[in-house]
């Protein structure tokens, strides 16, 4: 899997822009084969969206319940409905590009990272466990995206994922900070480090 520096991310994210305003594709000859793998990993990030949408709802339901505390921080729900709200939309933008192109759409997520999250909401019993574990989701779909963009080839893919990824990352900021973490950075590093990604795994949603 292909890793993506600070530094090339930046210029990833330039010539992903530079693409959408000229309208080109990038066809060498192989576009078929690019845009099956563009729309593959469409699948993989609807599959993370809907992942986060079912997180944070749950999340949200929790708090209602009373089953996070009583007292919740205003900032935090906030932070709660507007990253399902993010989410949400992220899901029927990459639905959408699936649709366009023939594939059907994403409406649950991908196991086993469903039964990773669905274990790691069941231990939850307060507001720091939330935003722990959304953090964890968090640093584990900006690394998939990250891992992806020098992948992908088609105008709207990388505008995309491009935008998405630094949405992603101003939410882990936040959540640092809610933590104590430095907000610069990424995961629970206690220290800023590159947020360059390796291959994500389990272990990052787990613990």
């Amino acid at each position: 899997m292909t890793s993506l520096s600070r530094r090339r991310f930046l210029a990833g994210s330039a010539a992903g822009l530079a693409v959408v305003a000229t309208g080109c594709t990038g066809d060498d000859g192989s576009g078929a084969a690019a845009l099956t793998n563009d729309l593959d990993i469409a699948v993989v990030a609807a599959g993370l969206e809907k992942l986060a949408v079912d997180t944070y709802t749950a999340a949200g339901r929790m708090a209602t319940d009373g089953k996070l505390g009583a007292a919740i921080p205003p900032a935090v729900a906030t932070l709660v409905a507007t990253a399902t709200g993010h989410h949400h939309q992220a899901l029927i933008s990459w639905n959408k590009l699936l649709t366009t192109a023939g594939r059907a759409e994403v409406t649950a997520p991908k196991e086993p990272l469903r039964t990773a999250i669905d274990a790691a909401i069941a231990r939850l019993t307060d507001i720091l466990g939330v935003a722990a574990l959304a953090l964890r989701l968090e640093d584990y779909a900006s690394q998939t995206y990250l891992a992806a963009i020098p992948t992908l080839t088609s105008a709207d893919a990388i505008r995309l994922a491009v935008e998405i990824s630094v949405v992603s990352h101003q939410r882990q900021a936040v959540l640092r900070y809610v933590l104590g973490l430095n907000p610069v950075g990424h995961g629970t590093a206690t220290e800023p480090m590159d947020f360059a990604p390796a291959a994500p795994t389990l272990s990052l949603l787990t613990g």
